[in-house]
């Protein structure tokens, strides 16, 4: 039997999600990468200082939020009112955004 060939190129959904107050997605045409994480955690380090608000950021210990490109980052980012926890290893369940995605690819994709 022969494998089947992929159609077009992957789609891979980035977003942020406060519990009970919000729920901001995109999709990305090819995979999310180190350029396009940095970025997006670059506005939201700039929204940080520029309200004087704390925003805390919960994420899972994907390859791209532990670069070494991006550990380089974190002191930065803490100084401008960003900053970054993460997940035990292996505990996707734990994660809310995860029920999200699910109900994103299984409804609406």
């Amino acid at each position: 039997m022969e494998p089947t060939k992929r159609r077009g190129r992957r789609l891979s959904i980035i977003g942020f999600l406060q519990p009970l107050i919000s729920f901001v997605y995109g999709l990305v045409i090819g995979g999310v990468n180190r350029k396009s994480y940095i970025k997006m955690m670059e506005q939201e380090a700039k929204l940080a200082q520029q309200t004087g608000r704390t925003r805390v950021i919960v994420q899972d210990n994907g390859p791209i939020h532990r670069c070494r490109e991006v550990q380089q980052l974190w002191k930065k980012w803490e100084s401008q009112g960003l900053y970054i926890f993460f997940l035990p290893k292996y505990c996707s369940q734990m994660n809310p955004i995860e029920l999200e995605w699910q109900h994103i690819k299984k409804n609406e994709l």
